[in-house]
């Protein structure tokens, strides 16, 4: 084929590829003004843990716990164990005395506790608002973290499309200099076709990676509760900063250095440590209690009486008659009698319940908490150590990434594009090494996500 033809042929395929990439073009146009004229949300890290920890649902259902715990210490609080009782009854004796008219009787009483059972029902009480409370915590510590995994990961699609794209102008520029060298009979139709190949893989991942920087992008939303349409700008923060980064190291040479050593002092801010405390706490409380079941309550009370008693004159001897004895026997008299006692229950074991099952429940409760507590501990250990060795790789990786390859990597792009522009290499080679910068590159984001999801996990052990 002459040179011209070729040409032509190659001008023909340059016009076919714009009419083919111009439609989708002109809608993605349309779409990024819609997504201009739609809420855009500006967003760094604090921001999106204080939107996600501001009306989350497990946050709600941890305020209701926490609620109810404080009813439950209110009704722990009350000073007498149950209201007064007062009591008011009639008799008539007509029935059994053929002159008694009956009486009445008015008795109020009281029961008391001993033993402060009182102190301990509030201290037992107090245990389930810290438990409700470092409930309510750990459920911010988790959202928190999870929050910032999400925001690594919409950072991490972020970095990939845009290396995505520039590997695509890349692709797009061999293939213009395929179809030039091609047309000038400098290049085979195998080379170029190996380009034209190249060119739709690359464009076949950058559509991947924006499907997952969108896919990033609604993860984050969820969490942090934004409509659907709201687009989402992340900005960046200085935590890939030397100095930022030296920070962290020292941080956790300094959490590590107890934990070695046995001490658990860098997790005494873990919520689910304290919760542990709390559960300690209550058992105890009602440990107490059971005992107290030994000591029976006391009730106080008072009796007042009335009785009507008739005269007749049968009931009269000479002895009492005096003046006017006719007036006293036609009357009737009424007396009054006061009484207060005190009643004491008697504790008989095996007949009542005296707290042995109270004492048996809480003793068994104060084990199960003891076993958890050094479960825990240990797994904050192992945690610590793996996170520690996740920080110092991530941190290594991403200063020798940064310090080292990015530069030469950069550098390796412009020589390959030139080389291939101007004839020095072939297809495959630029292919080759294009693909190997990516590569490089891909795991140079790779190592910032996984240093930024392990800051957030450090200081989800350590209860931040």
């Amino acid at each position: 084929m002459p040179v011209d033809a070729n040409r032509a042929a190659g001008l023909i395929r340059r016009v076919r590829r714009v009419l083919l990439y111009a439609a989708p073009a002109f809608l993605l146009a349309h779409v990024f003004a819609a997504a201009q004229g739609a809420d855009t949300l500006r967003l760094g890290e604090a921001d999106a843990v204080a939107r996600a920890t501001a009306s989350a649902p497990a946050l709600a259902r941890g305020e209701a716990a926490l609620r109810r715990a404080r009813a439950g210490h209110t009704k722990a609080g009350t000073i007498l164990p149950a209201p007064a009782e007062l009591e008011y009854s009639t008799t008539s004796d007509a029935p059994f005395e053929a002159r008694g008219d009956g009486g009445w009787e008015l008795s109020l009483t009281q029961e008391f506790e001993i033993g402060g059972q009182r102190s301990l029902r509030r201290a037992a009480a107090d245990a389930d608002i810290g438990r409700a409370e470092q409930e309510r915590l750990g459920a911010i510590a988790e959202l928190r973290l999870e929050t910032r995994t999400a925001f690594a990961r919409l950072i991490e699609a972020e970095d990939r499309l845009a290396l995505a794209d520039t590997m695509l102008l890349l692709a797009t520029a061999m293939e213009d200099a395929a179809e030039r060298l091609y047309a000038a009979g400098e290049r085979s139709e195998l080379d170029r076709n190996t380009v034209r190949i190249d060119r739709a893989q690359t464009a076949s991942r950058r559509l991947m990676a924006e499907a997952d920087r969108l896919q990033a992008q609604a993860e984050l939303k969820r969490l942090i509760g934004a409509p659907p349409a709201t687009a989402i700008v992340t900005i960046r923060g200085g935590e890939l900063d030397a100095a930022a980064m030296d920070s962290v190291s020292r941080r956790v040479r300094e959490a590590l250095a107890p934990s070695t050593a046995g001490d658990d002092a860098p997790f005494a801010a873990r919520p689910d440590l304290l919760a542990l405390r709390s559960d300690s706490a209550r058992a105890a409380a009602e440990l107490a209690l059971g005992g107290r079941r030994w000591v029976p309550n006391l009730r106080l009370g008072a009796l007042l009486r009335g009785d009507r008693v008739s005269f007749v004159e049968g009931d009269i001897s000479p002895a009492d008659a005096g003046p006017s004895p006719i007036s006293r026997i036609s009357s009737s008299d009424k007396s009054f009698g006061v009484r207060v006692g005190l009643s004491l229950p008697i504790p008989i074991a095996g007949l009542y319940d005296l707290g042995s099952g109270d004492i048996e429940r809480a003793e068994a409760d104060l084990a199960g908490v003891a076993a958890e507590r050094l479960v825990l501990r240990s797994a904050a250990f192992a945690e610590l150590s793996a996170v520690a060795a996740r920080l110092r790789a991530s941190a290594d990786a991403v200063r020798l990434y940064r310090d080292d390859v990015e530069p030469l990597a950069r550098r390796n792009r412009e020589l390959l594009e030139r080389g291939y522009r101007e004839g020095e290499l072939a297809a495959v080679q630029v292919i080759t090494q294009k693909q190997q910068l990516a590569q490089a590159m891909e795991t140079s984001i790779a190592a910032e996500r996984e240093y930024r999801e392990a800051c957030a996990t450090f200081d989800r052990i350590l209860g931040r």
